[in-house]
């Protein structure tokens, strides 16, 4: 497929997806492409997943202004992904980051135990014309608190490296 903008043009060449159910509910959605190749096992319902990600905030953060309300779902997945190429997503989504090495995001959902962890491993990234290295994301829930941590590098246009990290 090919995506046609003000600023060019993107050309997938290559797109594979499978999807399997096996007995007993379980699934498997693989995704192999030029950009990225992606793997989701478990026992979900693809509709229901973005509610699933509003829910893992929305449970932990209720006074959260803003947030869509918390709508139980019955997802359990494991998804693994490793993104080559930004510029699809920069085309689709607007989102304005490159990436010079690959993004892995390693990621559990489990809406009924409400257990989640969530990680994000950028080694060489640029979000709006901001170069950013070994950056590190990680969002968990064990029980009923929501954590995070990350952390990341700024390299500046004179080599100097200034270390970023929250938690």
């Amino acid at each position: 497929f090919s995506i046609a903008s003000d600023d060019g043009r993107y050309v997938c060449d290559s797109l594979l997806l499978t999807a399997r159910k096996h007995i007993g509910g379980r699934r498997e959605i693989c995704l192999r492409s030029d950009f990225a190749s992606v793997d989701a096992t478990g026992r979900f319902d693809v509709k229901t997943l973005p509610q699933s990600l509003t829910n893992l905030v929305a449970s932990q953060l209720p006074t959260l202004p803003g947030l869509p309300q918390y709508i139980q779902q019955n997802n359990d997945i494991l998804l693994t992904a490793s993104i080559r190429d930004m510029e699809v997503l920069r085309r689709l989504a607007g989102i304005d980051v490159l990436a010079s090495k690959p993004i892995d995001v390693k990621a559990y959902v489990n809406d009924n135990t409400r257990q989640s962890n969530i990680t994000i491993d950028a080694q060489q990234i640029s979000v709006k014309g901001n170069k950013l290295e070994n950056m590190l994301v990680n969002i968990f829930s064990p029980g009923d608190t929501l954590r995070y941590s990350a952390k990341t590098q700024k390299r500046s246009k004179d080599g100097e490296v200034m270390a970023f990290g929250i938690s």
